[in-house]
């Protein structure tokens, strides 16, 4: 792999924040372990609004193509106190259809998408993502 995409925007009048996308190993549960394998940073500076998903495509390129043979998570990290949103298919009608794929890490601590509680429903979604990877065959 040696870019991924994703889909993010800022409220409205925010100013631009710099994001850092890292892969990391994953576990049996899907939560990242150790330090990050690679990371980059992304500048995200659009607003949402009505934008399309071609709008709010975000593309991080990392330093040099990264091989992964097992296991991964692909995260976003805002450091800012400034809000930052991902898009995901719709939680509400449990649209991971309960494999709890996309997981939070709040207060420095990860958590399964099954116990991270929006308005009482569990986060049963993914984020939207797009590795842009090379078979090498």
């Amino acid at each position: 792999m040696n870019a991924t995409s994703f889909y993010a925007y800022l409220p409205e009048a925010a100013l631009p924040i710099t994001t850092t996308v890292a892969i990391y190993g994953s576990d049996a549960n899907r939560l990242p372990l150790s330090a990050p394998i690679a990371t980059a940073q992304v500048v995200v500076s659009n607003e949402g609004g009505g934008g399309t998903l071609n709008e709010l495509r975000q593309t991080s390129v990392f330093q040099s193509p990264i091989t992964i043979s097992g296991p991964f998570v692909f995260a976003v990290e805002n450091q800012s106190p400034a809000s930052l949103s991902l898009v995901s298919n719709d939680y509400l009608s449990t649209d991971g259809q309960g494999e709890f794929l996309s997981s939070v890490d709040t207060a420095d601590s990860w958590l399964s998408g099954e116990v991270v509680n929006v308005g009482g429903v569990a986060f049963d979604a993914e984020w939207l993502i797009e590795p842009i990877v090379t078979l090498v065959l």
